[in-house]
């Protein structure tokens, strides 16, 4: 090694940071059923449950109390190997490890073994009250990520501890997964934690606020795991030295309030295994089941695929969320924001109580970028002030983050002669960041801009919004692949860089703020070259004057029951070999006058083989089609009452095959508080789930009817490199995406944009998928249409 070389003065090796810089690539086999039937007195009813519901060889967080002070040393040696045993008998004996069921067994087996329990967390014993490294310790010493109901324990252990500094507050309620070890629905409580010098003499509502919105993403775990860990530093006068700043969040709690919330408790407490998930995999609309067991985090909470869609602002609607409206706002909140978005409307209610309520970020994470962090300005309204103090917000950040993170900096500037400039191999973790931030807007940043963003709503101008100045950052390397394994060295940087970010933001607020202590240093001054600036207004956001306002009272949302059931089976093949296929058809015509749509799935005796799913019209034009290798094929479409439709099963395959379809018939059934008239609008949602082929090439397709407004098209799919290109019925490509660039592998969140066509033509739309992996992948295609029901007016 050269005396020059760039990782000399760094914290970890060359050796050691490409390992963590693929580590994470690791992921579990999700489980199936029950693989075991492990059973002792000593195993909790939950304990239990875990064991026998993951694969035998996964290893369950376990912690084991024991009747005697030699038991955790007993279970130490026999556990031994590269086990990372950690035991205390203080106060009282046990132990913890990460436990196979054979291990648990052999545990029990203990004399003096007296229960296990699971024990999800960074703290190995935070289930018997004791935290010797810390309520939530530094990455390097936990032995997990934080669990959300290790999260409920520590917040309440904080609030105990330091009830000048910290108070928590409990906002709501998320829809909740159902948990299998109960038998029972299990919504999760909305946590606030706010920080602050409670005794100091400003009151409250005088002092400013700096909210940092935490995870909205499940599956995003940095933004979580460092708000814990500034509460507990910053109460405990403990905050680590962050090099490049000496900015420090203690000294500040006389004129500041931060607030920590913990925005989405679904997607954190479904990696565990009592709970069935896959958002990213399986689940309502993509043709297979929620995967039992899997310890995943997801993207969204129980009911909806994306928590980061369903906030309120002013302008475009997109048909497929569910823009949650503040109580503030004209009109009572639809049904279906109470069924699927509790969650995103106690928050929205909450944070309308606050007074000076200015600064604040939303912290993700995403695969991978050129940069190690992104700041992500939001595209709502901004006034010029508030636009120059986000990008002065930025370079502070920028000056702060290059130094805090050096290592991923160095590592970035070497890694040519590393790596290889192209690599991407594997998939999300062979790329190097560059430089350790940037910051642009959205749409210049990742490529695509959404609607119903929680950053947007933030910034939007009151009654709808916060009127915040915010940004929204992204860490790379903090998505679902590293959710199944955890790196303590990787989750170093992404806590030093959030911690930094936070630390910035919060100074950055008391700085540019009148408070009791502090005077408002930030100024800013416009030049126009001379040249007059003019503007148009309709009046008042969100008044009666503003006739652009549109609220979700005039949201029309669709969803659907049967009408009638659909059941066909049968033996198929043996097939042809060449071009030639077997083929069954299974004719139906709907009578039901309100029918409009069909959802049918096939499956096989032998799902090995090659065998497809398709709707054909009345002139035998294939108006969908599921051809995943393997199976099941599951297909939804648009239909007409009294026409005749044909669903036909075909194969390939050289072996007779039992099949079986099952569907319905259905009708569209309104909820919100529109109607059909007075120029109201109704949305409806199709997924189409199909499977490309290691380098290969599909489509996904969806037939559109005439005379709507808009359509949103979104691909969803895990760990995926895909190029995509939208084409329309007359063969013309309106939109396309290359899943590797010169700036990214994939892209941001789930890794696809969404697209937004304006009047669509009616007839067939394709979205092409060419895969750039060497295994096959399957996707979801989520078409989303919004239909103007006609009966307004147009005022000028």
């Amino acid at each position: 090694m050269s005396n020059d070389d760039r990782f000399d003065d760094a914290s970890i090796s060359r050796r050691r940071f490409f390992q963590l810089s693929a580590a994470t690539g690791a992921a579990l086999t999700l489980p199936g059923n029950a693989v075991a039937d492990a059973k002792t007195e000593a195993f909790t009813a939950e304990y239990q449950y875990v064991l026998n519901h993951t694969p035998e060889a996964h290893a369950v967080s376990t912690l084991v109390r024991f009747d005697d002070p030699s038991g955790p040393t007993a279970m130490e040696g026999l556990i031994g190997g590269d086990a990372d045993v950690r035991t205390t008998t203080e106060p009282e004996p046990a132990a913890y490890g990460k436990l196979t069921t054979t291990e648990a067994q052999a545990v029990a087996d203990l004399p003096s073994a007296s229960e296990f329990q699971f024990s999800p967390g960074s703290n190995p014993f935070w289930r018997i009250d004791y935290y010797p490294l810390g309520v939530f310790p530094e990455p390097r010493r936990a032995v997990d990520y934080t669990g959300f109901e290790q999260l409920k324990d520590g917040l309440e252990v904080l609030e105990g501890r330091y009830p000048d500094r910290i108070r928590v507050k409990n906002v709501g309620k998320s829809p909740g997964h159902y948990n299998n070890a109960t038998d029972r629905p299990d919504p999760k409580g909305m946590y606030v934690a706010e920080l602050t010098n409670f005794d100091s003499e400003t009151d409250f509502e005088d002092k400013e606020k700096v909210f940092f919105s935490c995870s909205l993403h499940g599956l995003e775990m940095a933004g979580r795991e460092t708000g814990a860990r500034v509460l507990e530093n910053t109460a405990r006068s403990s905050e680590p030295d962050v090099d490049g700043s000496d900015a420090k969040v203690e000294p500040l709690l006389d004129d500041v309030v931060v607030i920590m919330g913990f925005t989405n408790p679904d997607g954190w407490a479904v990696r565990n295994p009592q709970y069935d998930s896959g958002w990213q995999l399986a689940g309502p609309g993509t043709g297979t089941p929620r995967a039992p067991a899997a310890p995943l985090y997801e993207r969204g909470n129980a009911e909806v695929y994306d928590t980061n869609r369903q906030y309120p602002v002013v302008g475009y609607i997109d048909p497929a969320h569910y823009p949650a409206a503040p109580a503030s706002y004209d009109g009572e909140a639809p049904s279906y924001v109470t069924e699927k978005v509790p969650d995103a409307k106690a928050l929205v209610d909450f944070f309308q109580e606050y007074e000076n309520l200015n600064y604040g970020a939303d912290l993700h994470g995403g695969p991978v970028f050129n940069n190690f962090v992104l700041g992500l300005i939001s595209q709502d309204q901004f006034d010029t002030r508030q636009l120059h103090e986000v990008y002065e917000m930025c370079l502070n950040i920028d000056d702060t983050l290059e130094t805090a993170l050096d290592t991923w900096a160095t590592a970035g500037d070497i890694r040519t002669s590393l790596i290889g400039d192209g690599q991407y191999s594997p998939v999300l973790f062979g790329v190097l960041p560059e430089e350790a931030f940037d910051y642009a807007t959205i749409y210049d940043t990742i490529g695509y801009t959404v609607s119903g963003a929680f950053l947007d709503w933030m910034a939007h101008p009151e009654p709808i919004g916060l009127d915040m100045t915010t940004l929204d950052f992204e860490m790379s390397f903090n998505h679902i692949t590293g959710g199944n394994v955890y790196n303590p060295e990787l989750f170093e940087m992404e806590v030093t860089g959030y911690r930094a970010a936070i630390r910035t933001i919060t100074q950055f607020a008391v700085d540019n703020s009148d408070t009791p202590t502090t005077g408002d240093t930030f100024a800013v001054e416009t030049e126009t070259g001379g040249e007059n600036v003019a503007f148009v207004t309709t009046g008042d956001v969100g008044s009666q004057a503003d006739l652009l306002r549109r609220s979700s009272d005039q949201l029309v949302l669709s969803s659907f029951e049967s009408v009638r059931d659909l059941s066909y089976s049968g033996v198929i093949g043996p097939g042809a070999t060449g071009p030639a296929a077997t083929t069954a058809e299974h004719s139906f015509t709907p009578k039901d006058p309100e029918a409009v749509r069909v959802e049918a799935t096939a499956s096989w005796g032998a799902n090995a083989q090659d065998n497809e799913l398709f709707l054909e019209d009345p002139d035998g034009n294939r108006i969908a089609g599921s051809t995943n290798p393997g199976g099941p094929e599951s297909i939804t479409a648009s239909i007409e009452p009294g026409v005749e439709y044909t669903l036909v099963v075909e194969t390939y395959a050289n072996a007779a095959s039992q099949y079986e379809i099952t569907g319905s018939i259905r009708k569209s059934v309104r909820s919100g508080n529109g109607t059909s008239d007075g120029g109201d609008e109704t949305a409806e949602e199709t997924t189409v789930s199909e499977q490309v082929a290691a380098t290969g090439t599909t489509v996904a397709t969806h037939q559109v009817g005439a005379d709507l407004h808009s359509m949103t098209v979104h691909t969803h799919a895990q760990d995926a490199v895909l190029d995509l290109e939208l084409v329309g019925p007359d063969g013309e490509v309106t939109y396309s995406f290359d899943g590797v660039t010169d700036e990214r592998v994939g892209g941001k969140c789930c890794g696809f944009p969404e697209w937004v066509v304006d009047d669509p033509q009616p007839g067939t739309w394709t979205v092409r998928v060419e895969n750039r992996r060497e295994t096959a992948q399957a996707f979801d295609v989520m078409f989303a249409t919004l239909a103007a029901n006609g009966g307004g007016e147009t005022e000028t």
